[in-house]
């Protein structure tokens, strides 16, 4: 892993801006969030502190343990809970006030001017198709297919539980973008994840040798993945 220099960091913006890569591929991560107002899950104000806060006195097992409420286990055993309490916390989770970032606005800005080739994301948000990104977009259908929301949406009621098989539609992408004769990825640009999740974490490894690959996180340190993937 190289850190970029300042003049190293203008020349991949220049990059960008001028066109030298058409097939970018982006992965994603709770961290392009924050500046939206919504906390990764492990951070103070957290999903995983509200979690603590509205069910740990019912369920002290969630005091340690907070992600068993977000099991495909916990949906099984409670289901009445999980449908009147849970779900709607999620769909309503410092999501109302919540907009797109510079991030996801040049996310759009890269499909509009055709260099996007798939957006792979962890988030739940839904921010990457955000009303107002439907706006700023050339053709709204097209960049819509270009997101793939690989651990579902709390806008829409489809999230990803732990123990749940990701949806067909990512190893479809997948598919599609790196294994075929017309793989020919250049860029890969990895934000807001430690890339600590597998499968997902293997997205920038499937790329071609010659692509670029560029991490954008404030301690990158932490990226070096630990599990095999």
């Amino acid at each position: 892993m190289v850190s970029l220099d300042e003049q190293s960091v203008q020349d991949l913006y220049d990059s960008l801006a001028n066109g030298s890569y058409k097939s970018i591929v982006l992965v994603l991560g709770a961290g392009i969030s924050v500046s939206a107002g919504i906390p990764d899950f492990r951070s103070p104000g957290g999903l995983f502190e509200a979690v603590k806060e509205h069910f740990g006195e019912k369920f002290p097992k969630l005091m340690e343990n907070p992600e068993h409420l977000l099991s495909r286990t916990f949906c099984l055993e409670h289901p009445e809970i999980w449908e009147n309490e849970v779900v709607p916390m999620l769909r309503s989770w410092k999501l109302e006030d919540a907009k797109p970032t510079m991030t996801h606005k040049m996310i759009c800005w890269l499909h509009n001017q055709g260099w996007l080739t798939r957006v792979y994301t962890q988030n739940i948000d839904g921010l990457e198709l955000h009303p107002e990104i439907q706006e700023l977009s050339n053709n709204y259908s097209e960049y819509s297919k270009s997101i793939v929301q690989a651990h579902g949406s709390m806008r829409e009621g489809t999230v990803v539980l732990y123990g749940d098989k990701l949806s067909k539609s990512f190893y479809k992408a997948c598919e599609e973008d790196f294994s075929s004769d017309k793989n020919n990825v250049d860029l890969v640009i990895v934000m807001g994840t430690s890339l600590q999740v597998a499968p997902f974490c293997s997205i920038p490894n499937l790329v071609p040798k010659n692509a670029t690959r560029v991490l954008v996180d404030p301690c990158p340190s932490r990226v070096i993945s630990l599990n095999s993937w």
